[in-house]
């Protein structure tokens, strides 16, 4: 074989490789490379039974030439049959060297196609894995959003419960004020009163002082009604 898709046979080969070798047989059913050693060599033997006892001067050629011939021709059919078995291995050989190539293509083609297909599952593969690490950064960002939230509802329930604190310290803040305002009330009320008591009771002073400084005659009737 010279190269892929061309053959070349050579008989010479076929044939060393053949001869000899037991279990090759041509159509006669004598092995290559023993060619009329067996039928060949019978049958000049069964001539030479022939002329046995006979002197050698009454010997019949006939016999022998007759043989012989028979040989040749043995021989002719013998080369022919190996040229024609020859002929049909190297055929064989063609076929077979014919159906390893065609299996050489379809094995590089099925070779081919199983790199197509492992690159696509490596493509496949490539892609899964991108749409995983895409779903664990998803599934990172649904957990940072979550806490986010979980802090945002602590710290909303946080100010809640502080504004309901600042709540009620201004209600207390503001009932002290309106306490602080009636007593500021009380304190003004009770003030007036002082300065109406200390009003009279300056007027008070002062008319002893004037009864202290008149004779007795004026008091007595300062003291007496105007009209009995």
């Amino acid at each position: 074989m010279a190269g892929k898709g061309t053959i070349n046979v050579d008989n010479a080969t076929i044939k060393e490789s053949t001869e000899g070798k037991a279990g090759f047989k041509n159509a006669n059913n004598v092995p290559h490379g023993d060619v009329g050693s067996s039928d060949t060599t019978d049958t000049a033997m069964s001539n030479n039974d022939n002329i046995d006892g006979a002197s050698p001067d009454n010997r019949d050629t006939s016999n022998v030439r007759g043989s012989t011939e028979g040989q040749v021709e043995d021989e002719d059919e013998s080369h022919l049959s190996d040229r024609m078995y020859i002929a049909q291995l190297k055929n064989t050989i063609q076929d077979v060297c014919q159906s390893y190539l065609k299996l050489e293509d379809e094995l590089e083609a099925r070779e081919e196609d199983a790199q197509y297909d492992k690159d696509a599952i490596l493509q496949q593969k490539m892609s899964l894995d991108e749409k995983e690490e895409l779903l664990e950064d998803r599934d990172k960002l649904i957990a940072i959003k979550l806490q986010l939230l979980k802090d945002k509802d602590d710290e909303t329930a946080k100010l809640k419960k502080e504004m309901n604190r600042l709540k009620i310290e201004r209600d207390h803040l503001a009932q002290c004020n309106a306490e602080l305002l009636q007593e500021v009330q009380k304190k003004k009320s009770l003030g007036s009163q002082v300065r109406h008591l200390s009003d009279a009771l300056s007027k008070v002073e002062i008319s002893k002082h004037e009864e202290s400084q008149e004779a007795p005659g004026q008091k007595r009737r300062r003291m007496l009604p105007d009209k009995i």
